[in-house]
């Protein structure tokens, strides 16, 4: 005589989301490229950090300054941060 054993319905679901959370787990993700990859910005745009400092010697100069003494004073600038 072979017994019949009765399954609970719950007991099966809670026991396939285990077994589902398990392969997820396992799941090893990749790096992957994709279309927005290519939209993350730059980590270190020193165009960024220097643009307002840029913007506001333009308007406090009495004439335009030359992109080497903007240079320079970019620079110099950048050393009283760090």
């Amino acid at each position: 005589m072979s017994e019949s054993v009765q399954r609970d319905p719950a007991d099966e679901q809670a026991q396939s989301h285990d077994e589902r959370m398990l392969r997820l787990l396992d799941y090893i993700p990749q790096r992957r490229i994709g279309v927005f990859d290519q939209l993350r910005p730059q980590r270190w745009n020193w165009y960024l950090v220097r643009r307002p400092m840029e913007r506001s010697l333009e308007r406090q100069t009495p004439e335009p300054l030359t992109i080497r003494q903007t240079r320079n004073l970019r620079l110099f600038w950048l050393d009283g941060i760090f």
